[in-house]
């Protein structure tokens, strides 16, 4: 004779339960794939147009190199009127005899490095325009980096957030 079996009253509901479960959690995973989906097409994009702010920034900092280079081209250049300046007032001390006559070259020389310091002046002026326009751009490129920042963290707390939830109690369900 064979043993006899009995069955809990209860298996037939806690079977159910299980099933209903196991569709929550299917149907979750469903949903964690697709919000991972739109995730990785937002980081991707994100990523895009970081590399292309990283790109633009390259160029910016190629634009400041040529600029510091002009810059130093402009103070060598005006080194070497000083240096000339200096030679001239040097021999000029040695002709007295002729100082009348070189007043007047001299005024002209003064005319001209006027209109050189001028010159100097306007691209030093230009110069800070063009610092104050990248310092611009640094400060917009520093946000929309913290924005994204941000923008990540909480999307690494959203797809994190299901994970760590416990699971709610079988009397909620």
């Amino acid at each position: 004779m064979l043993p006899r079996v009995t069955v809990q009253p209860d298996f037939p509901h806690k079977v159910s339960q299980i099933r209903h479960d196991l569709d929550d959690l299917y149907e979750l995973m469903s949903q964690v794939d697709s919000s991972q989906t739109r995730i990785s097409g937002v980081l991707h994009r994100h990523n895009n147009r970081f590399e292309e702010l990283q790109q633009t920034l390259d160029l910016h900092g190629g634009r400041l190199d040529r600029i510091e280079d002009n810059q130093r081209r402009m103070q060598d250049s005006q080194q070497r009127l000083e240096d000339n300046q200096d030679r001239m007032d040097g021999r000029l001390g040695g002709m007295d005899g002729r100082l009348d006559g070189m007043d007047g070259r001299l005024g002209g020389m003064d005319g001209r490095l006027g209109g050189m310091d001028s010159r100097l002046d306007r691209m030093d002026g230009r110069l800070d325009q063009v610092d104050g326009r990248l310092d611009r751009i640094e400060d917009n490129q520093h946000l929309q980096f913290e924005h994204l920042s941000g923008q990540i963290a909480e999307i690494l707390s959203v797809l994190r957030g299901p994970a760590a939830a416990a699971p709610a109690p079988e009397s909620e369900r």
